[in-house]
């Protein structure tokens, strides 16, 4: 934790675990719950009591469906309010799209904050407790809408951070909000079948503006792999606007596209966040914002990043893969070091400092 990047950007996303999203209170909300467990009866997930009121939440199945209840309850026991989520379709990889009508004076991700848990990932086999609450954050937390902590940056303390600063390391910060299918394994015989889960992204002038004057400079990292798929996302809306495909600042990355051209039909990073920049100065745009289905797979080749600052993964994960496609054969030499040496995988593990391979 105490290694200094001299001459460096390092870019780390700053998303806060803490809900799903941000929606308006008394509006019909659709949100996609990953990984629906089968109850074969009415299943408590969580009462939370905040203010002499009491949230409940509980599934429960249904001739049509599942459904995803929520109660308020005040201090008496009377029910305030008690809407259901009805299971409306099927999505691909089990997932279910609910829709709720609450009707009350709370956005939902406060209703979440008040009857869910802190959603820790699912390999880790316990139930969150307060201490999550700081430990399961990072030190630069910032924007609501991710179900999972930016892991790799839960390493850094304000302390370093100023270390880094001190030390001529530029600090950016870059926003992707991680779904629920970052914990998904790939279980298709191909990666051709394996369908990569949307996520929500953010990036300021700012930190695109010094992405470009660092590149062929000095060295750019990432910490995480979150950091990793936003800035590679920039690259490939970059390339879209260059080639006149689109011409907007809403990005979206299919998660094919960066296999669709041949090298040599390609910007090389400082000429695409070049022309990036002035494209954002002619439109008076400040930030790019947009999704990204982007994944990262052995013969990849990285357009951006110079090294990436990850946790240890686990096998059959998108994540691992993205490692592999960095740094070449030698994952399988760090990794076996890793279980040699017992270090800690996942979440809560230790971390590596991985440079691309030439």
């Amino acid at each position: 934790n105490n290694a200094v990047f001299i001459l460096s950007l390092l870019l780390i996303t700053t998303i806060n675990y803490n809900c799903i999203a941000q929606w308006s209170s008394n509006s019909l909300i659709n949100t996609v719950i990953s990984d629906i467990p089968v109850y074969e009866e009415a299943t408590p997930l969580q009462a939370n009591t905040i203010d002499g009121k009491t949230f409940i939440s509980y599934f429960e199945n249904s001739t049509s469906g599942y459904l995803m209840k929520m109660q308020l309850l005040d201090s008496l026991g009377n029910k305030l309010f008690g809407n259901s989520g009805l299971l409306v379709s099927n999505h691909p990889q089990n997932t279910a799209l609910f829709r709720y009508d609450l009707k009350i004076d709370l956005t939902f991700s406060e209703v979440l904050s008040h009857s869910g848990l802190i959603p820790l990932p699912p390999y880790m086999n316990r139930d969150a407790n307060d201490a999550d609450k700081e430990t399961y954050n990072t030190v630069y937390a910032k924007n609501d809408g991710s179900v999972a902590a930016p892991t790799s940056g839960l390493h850094f303390t304000k302390e370093i951070l100023k270390q880094l600063e001190e030390n001529n390391c530029k600090v950016d910060f870059v926003t992707l909000h991680v779904g629920a299918g970052t914990f998904k394994p790939v279980k298709s015989a191909t990666m051709d079948e394996h369908i990569m889960h949307e996520e929500q992204l953010s990036i300021s002038f700012e930190t695109i503006k010094h992405i470009k004057d660092t590149i062929g400079i000095s060295k750019i990292i990432a910490v995480g792999t979150t950091t990793t798929r936003t800035i590679e996302s920039v690259y490939w809306h970059a390339v879209l606007l260059m080639k006149k495909e689109i011409n907007s600042c809403v990005i979206k990355i299919d998660q094919w596209l960066p296999y669709q051209y041949e090298n040599d039909e390609l910007p090389s990073a400082k000429e695409a966040f070049f022309y990036l920049c002035n494209w954002m100065i002619e439109n008076k745009f400040t930030n790019l914002y947009g999704t990204t289905k982007i994944i990262i797979v052995p013969g990849y080749k990285f357009r951006t990043l110079d090294a990436l600052i990850t946790n240890f993964h686990q096998p059959k994960s998108t994540l691992l893969l993205l490692v592999a496609a960095l740094i070449g054969d030698d994952w399988r030499k760090i990794y076996e070091t890793a279980l040699v040496e017992n270090y800690r995988f996942l979440s809560y593990g230790d971390s590596s400092l991985l440079f691309k391979s030439e």
